[in-house]
């Protein structure tokens, strides 16, 4: 009989704690702020007021002078975008901000006041450079040596726990670029001492200028050339690391979720935990390499139709 007193009085303890956790996320105030109408923004956005269907959305652009950023003084912004983040930051919203869709960590973010006062949560586009290293170890197994090109030293500020990887210091070769008259100079060391390069996600290295010199060179010297998004394994890097924004939605809800439920959050700042692996077909075919006969279903390579068609 005690033993049944006892399981019912846990019953209704643990009823109570639901019901305090569900009361805590439908009276809380959300707001979503997006960077622009496009579709990673309305996915990820989506995902969010699935789960809170009470959160008010509002899109950067239709923010004049006359607004006031007080109205966003309630329990968590939510910044999609870059432009998104920066504006908020740059207004001193007082409540708790989480970002997504932000592609780098940056010093202004970092170190910025509400991430000072434990107020700065959210999802990094960049990854660390440990998934670089295992994609290109587990895709291209005779790589040994690996350059690094970076120019921010936030670039790389993400650590990760998904692919741990024991290595000595001398197959991993950073280089940091602090102009881009040092880019030659930099490029004759990764031509002689590695047989891949990654390419950090910093402005003075991708950008219309630079990135197709990257590419020659990569071609040249028979390097795999390892960097950031889709869009440029289609410009001309042989594999490169992209999104999947279904992931990070359910990321960005999930991490709402966790300080709304006031638990302590010993990290504030996350990479994707999904990546997909995009492979130029016409690059590999180039420098004779070949792929393992069975790859990961996130791993696409983009053969020649697709660059033929556009899409």
């Amino acid at each position: 009989m005690h033993l049944l007193g006892l399981k019912i009085k846990l019953f209704f303890i643990s009823v109570l704690i639901l019901v305090a956790i569900l009361s805590n996320q439908v009276l809380a105030k959300i707001f979503l702020l997006l960077s622009e109408n496009s579709a990673p923004y309305l996915e990820v956005s989506a995902k969010i007021k699935k789960n809170f269907p009470s959160a008010r959305k509002f899109y950067l652009d239709s923010i004049d002078k006359s607004f006031s950023p007080a109205i966003f003084n309630g329990d968590i912004l939510v910044c999609l975008g870059t432009k998104a983040l920066e504006w908020a930051l740059n207004n001193n919203i007082n409540g708790e901000i989480v970002f997504s869709l932000v592609l780098k960590p940056k010093a202004e973010y970092i170190e910025s006041c509400a991430a000072r006062e434990s107020r700065l949560y959210g999802i990094f586009l960049a990854f660390p450079i440990e998934r670089y290293t295992y994609w290109i170890r587990k895709l291209f197994p005779e790589i040994k040596k690996i350059g690094v090109i970076y120019a921010d030293p936030y670039s790389f500020y993400l650590k990760t726990p998904y692919y741990e990887e024991k290595q000595s210091q001398g197959n991993l070769i950073f280089y940091k670029l602090f102009s881009i008259d040092e880019l030659e100079k930099v490029l004759q060391k990764i031509a002689v001492q590695t047989e891949a390069m990654i390419i950090a996600p910093d402005e003075i290295l991708i950008n219309k200028i630079v990135f197709p010199r990257l590419v020659l060179f990569a071609i040249e010297q028979n390097k795999v050339f390892a960097t950031i998004s889709k869009n440029l394994a289609r410009a001309g890097a042989l594999m490169t690391l992209g999104w999947d924004f279904s992931s990070i939605g359910d990321q960005t809800v999930s991490l709402i979720k966790r300080l709304l439920s006031k638990k302590r959050i010993e990290q504030k700042f996350y990479s994707p935990e999904k990546e997909v692996v995009y492979i130029n077909a016409k690059i590999l075919k180039i420098l004779e390499l070949e792929l393992p006969l069975l790859l990961p279903n996130n791993v696409i390579v983009i053969n020649e139709e697709e660059f033929e068609d556009g899409t």
